[in-house]
């Protein structure tokens, strides 16, 4: 039997990703050295426009009108440098660059070779991304894209933002968006920017202004300052707390003795049963304090006494015993009476005490 032939190598999986790779550092490099290069001739190329660009420009000297000419002044131009853009308010950027580039006279074929000097951070590479691909033609072209990756939605109506737009804290933030709104829609009459203006104002300030009918945005602007001034100055008036003075009470003479009917601070009540009663009598203890009674005895503390009595039982007598705490100037205190509780004969009848004899002569 004829030996079979030998089958073909298999091709090598490691083998084909290193050629990959291989492939893709070859490309790598191409692309830094392609960048190297445009750096160079960017960095070659900047001295001679500056060159021709300051030949170019006359000399501008203040020099005084000679009799013979009425040619005025010409003056020196300022100088003046744009910021580099790194993505952020891309439409202001624009416009700056847009009077930058105008006010140096550099041709718009020029300002695409000195834009990657005032670019950073992700516009420098988009624009790294957008030279390697060759997308660059126009300034007006390159304006364009760069508005569009970095700007607004063009799907946005900033127009009925605008209209939409109300006063939500005070009117220099509400100014501030108003005009960042209305930058962004053109075609705008200053009669409507000024009524769209004072509609979205808060309504308290919008009355006043409706009463002062201004007759520029700027006027509109600075009444509602003024305006909003006026009602935080009122608002602050109404809410300040009310104090009420304090009344001055008449002085009183030193030698005026103590009102008996004034309220005194609450004391604590004990409250004597008729069992109590019956078990102090018996025992020879005075109803005040727990000591011995006597003839002429006098309890160590005064006291008030309160004696209840029942019309109906005349052995349901109730002593009521206030302790008064400490004693004070103000206080007046009632003698001790004596245990001895002695019944009327008639029922009907009642002790009464009047307010002059219980305060005695004045």
């Amino acid at each position: 039997m004829a030996p079979k032939p030998e089958q073909a190598d298999k091709v090598d999986p490691a083998a084909d990703v290193t050629t990959q790779i291989r492939e893709l550092q070859i490309s790598l490099a191409t692309i830094t050295q392609q960048q190297d290069d445009f750096k160079a001739f960017l960095a070659s190329q900047l001295p001679l426009l500056i060159k021709e660009h300051v030949n170019a420009r006359p000399v501008t000297t203040f020099s005084k009108p000679s009799s013979s000419s009425d040619r005025p002044p010409t003056l020196k131009i300022p100088k003046i440098t744009l910021y580099s853009f790194d993505g952020k308010e891309p439409l202001d950027w624009i416009f700056k660059a847009q009077n930058y580039f105008d006010l140096s006279n550099t041709p718009p074929p020029q300002r695409l070779i000195l834009i990657p000097f005032f670019l950073q951070g992700p516009a420098l590479s988009w624009f790294k991304w957008l030279h390697s691909n060759h997308l660059l033609t126009t300034w007006e072209e390159f304006l364009h894209a760069l508005e569009v990756r970095f700007g607004p939605s063009s799907f946005t109506n900033h127009e009925a933002t605008l209209y939409k737009l109300h006063q939500t804290s005070t009117v220099i933030d509400y100014q501030q968006q108003f005009e960042t709104l209305s930058n962004r829609v053109v075609g705008l009459s200053h009669t409507s920017l000024l009524n769209c203006f004072i509609s979205g104002l808060r309504k308290d300030i919008q009355h006043e202004l409706t009463i002062l009918k201004p007759s520029s945005l700027t006027q509109a602007i600075d009444l509602a300052k003024l305006v909003e001034a006026k009602i935080s100055a009122q608002n602050k008036l109404f809410l300040r707390p009310f104090k009420r003075p304090t009344p001055t009470s008449p002085s009183t003479p030193s030698n005026s003795q103590p009102s008996v009917l004034g309220s005194p601070p609450p004391l604590p009540i004990r409250r004597l049963n008729t069992t109590e009663q019956l078990e102090r009598r018996s025992k020879g203890l005075c109803f005040n304090c727990d000591e011995k009674f006597h003839p002429g005895h006098r309890c160590a503390r005064k006291q008030f006494l309160l004696f209840l009595t029942d019309d109906t039982d005349a052995d349901g007598d109730d002593v009521v015993h206030v302790d008064p705490g400490p004693q004070s100037s103000d206080t007046v205190l009632i003698d001790p009476v004596h245990e001895e509780i002695i019944h009327s004969p008639t029922s009907g009848e009642h002790f009464q005490l009047s307010q002059a004899a219980l305060m005695g002569p004045p």
